[in-house]
């Protein structure tokens, strides 16, 4: 997922501030500051590949892009901030955050006592299910918003 806010149509540019970080550069007509997000997040990436893959194999891979999307999450975050402020939620994201990771480290731990691909691919999938579950729960208002898929909130 690019970040940008493509699928993501609420009616106004207004609404569409609290679903990306990309927002500022837009309203603003600064869109060479996302030129230079995205050549920052290429580097990290190019460079993370460069010096790991050699030496941990397809997974820099998944950490450069990892690091890349977080950087340029958080370059963009700062930048935008001092040019076009946009109060976001930041309790509430900090905590999806957090139950991500923690689900993260739960599927790690049933992971490592029951082995297998398919136990694995099984436990996943449920913890997924149960995380989206919870956030539509928690964000039901705002889906309802959308267009298309709010009906069936």
């Amino acid at each position: 997922m690019s970040g940008h806010s493509s699928g993501q149509t609420p009616t106004s540019a207004n609404s569409q501030q609290h679903f990306n970080l990309t927002i500022w550069y837009k309203v603003t007509n600064k869109t060479m500051a996302g030129a230079y997000i995205t050549l920052i997040g290429a580097a990290i990436t190019l460079i993370i590949n460069f010096l790991f893959i050699p030496v941990i194999g397809y997974m820099a891979c998944a950490w450069a892009t990892f690091f890349c999307y977080g950087s340029m999450m958080v370059i963009s975050y700062l930048w935008g901030q001092k040019v076009y402020r946009v109060p976001y939620a930041w309790k509430k994201l900090c905590a999806y955050m957090v139950i991500v990771v923690l689900l993260y480290f739960i599927h790690s731990a049933i992971t490592h006592f029951a082995n297998g691909a398919v136990v694995s691919f099984s436990i996943a999938t449920v913890l997924v299910l149960l995380y989206v579950w919870f956030i539509t729960q928690v964000e039901r208002k705002e889906f309802q918003k959308f267009p298309g898929i709010g009906k069936y909130f």
